[in-house]
């Protein structure tokens, strides 16, 4: 199905000229000549892209941007103008312009956008090829989606923030490979996980003998992402000197290795994550302020596991299927208690950590039927071990506790019940059907009243 674009623009001899380019390229087009005609068409009929003038007779292009992303509209969004300004070139990339092209536009100009627009909706649409995928249909993880579109196409920095394990890695990874920056490199790096006084050399790179120890000149990492993307883990645990010379790159686009004097240019995307608050961060001093808004451009919020509970089936079916493949097996089936277990349970390593246990319960159940003592200690709910039965209890009634207390503990699980009881399954449901029957069942045992005499 052709991608369809929205023209805006007052100037009906650009809008023609625009639209001829555009239907050239196999896309389907229609023509607004203001901003209230092009949010009546927005309304109407979904498009993939808008390219629209910056002055516009009352609402101007920059206004228009700010109304669809304020109701949540993700279509790329490429701005032409014949007045550029660094303001408005901010501000648009700023609300999460595609682009931003000057008057005349070049036909050659125009083609490489509307591919690069015709590239990310496709990988949007299918998915990389290979690596991790963003699993789950809750609201919230639509929502990161939507917002990987809208960060992906433009060159601005992107800040992922959550918890451990919710999958901070795995965003970054599909708004490079989503990007126009795609056959370029993704490089990584855990600020966390390097000694404070190597991050600088990691960053940037070193001459020979800059330092004790640096006996060879070193490549950075700034230089080897050169064309493609850096994703920075843990940006929060960098030294303060390295927060000034990463916001000297962010600003500039240039650098010096360590040891060195010769500045040098570098064409790099920076994707950062954190699990910290790193607005707190700055205003407690902990964190430079001036670097936490080069960083907080687009900011991708990852909800814990617990705030999308209704994902937790998928994410699990999935692990399964990826296991199963790998060791060429069947993909097992979770008894009940497993899936309530799941579903009770806070996670508070979240996605990484429901990966874990399910490696663990897929292993010990040796790819058969995955039950409640194939998982760890921590996730199984805890049962009573013990039934307090008051001395003089009848065996009747005495029996009748121990069963109400048994399927208690197995969230009335009438199978483990009568495993755990020695019965067969058709034994204890005649003792429940005795249970229904007596209708003291419910209530606790009330000792006689005091005799009275008259």
């Amino acid at each position: 199905m052709p991608e369809r674009v929205l023209v805006v623009d007052d100037d009906a001899d650009i809008r023609a000229s625009l639209s001829a380019i555009a239907c050239r390229e196999g896309w389907e087009v229609e023509e607004a000549g203001a901003a209230p005609a092009a949010l009546d068409a927005l309304r109407r009929q979904s498009f993939d892209l808008v390219l629209c003038d910056l002055v516009l007779p009352g609402v101007d292009g920059i206004e228009l941007l700010r109304s669809l992303r304020a109701r949540g509209e993700p279509v790329p969004f490429v701005l032409v103008t014949g007045h550029a300004s660094v303001e408005s070139a901010v501000e648009a990339v700023r609300l999460g312009a595609f682009d931003y092209l000057s008057k005349p536009v070049r036909l050659r100009v125009l083609r490489s956008v509307l591919a690069k627009v015709r590239k990310a909706r496709v990988a949007l649409d299918t998915g990389p090829a290979e690596g991790p995928r963003l699993e789950g249909q809750s609201e919230s993880i639509r929502r990161v989606r939507e917002l990987i579109g809208l960060a992906a196409p433009s060159k601005s920095t992107v800040l992922i923030t959550g918890e451990t394990g919710t999958g901070k890695e795995i965003v970054a990874e599909l708004i490079h490979r989503t990007s126009p920056r795609t056959s370029g490199p993704l490089v990584r790096m855990n600020c966390a996980a390097l000694p404070e006084n190597l991050i600088e050399s990691e960053l940037f790179g070193h001459e020979k003998g800059a330092f004790t120890g640096a006996d060879r000149t070193r490549a950075g990492r700034f230089e080897v992402a050169d064309g493609g993307t850096l994703f920075l883990d843990e940006v929060s645990e960098m030294s303060w000197a390295a927060q000034a010379r990463l916001l000297r790159v962010l600003q500039a686009g240039e650098f010096e290795r360590l040891g060195s004097s010769q500045m040098r240019r570098t064409d790099v995307r920076v994707i950062a994550a954190t699990n910290q608050d790193l607005r707190a961060l700055a205003q407690q001093k902990r964190f430079r302020e001036d670097l936490y808004y080069r960083l907080h451009v687009i900011e991708i919020q990852i909800p814990p596991l617990r705030e999308r509970r209704e994902d937790i089936p998928i994410l699990v079916r999935s692990t399964l299927e990826r296991l199963a493949l790998e060791a060429k097996q069947m993909v097992p089936e979770l008894s009940e208690r497993v899936e309530r277990a799941f579903a009770a349970y806070s996670w508070p390593g979240n996605v990484r950590e429901l990966e874990h246990v399910i490696e663990h319960a897929f292993i010990l159940s040796r790819g058969a039927r995955i039950e409640l003592e194939h998982l760890p200690a921590e996730i199984r709910p805890e049962r009573p071990r013990t039934v307090q039965i008051p001395v003089g209890t009848s065996l009747e009634r005495a029996e009748q506790e121990i069963i109400r207390a048994t399927l208690k503990a197995v969230n009335d699980d009438k199978r483990e019940a009568a495993r755990l009881l020695g019965l067969s399954r058709s034994a204890l449901y005649r003792r429940l059907g005795d249970l229904k029957e007596d209708p003291g069942a419910d209530r606790e045992a009330q000792p006689p009243p005091p005799a009275t005499s008259d």
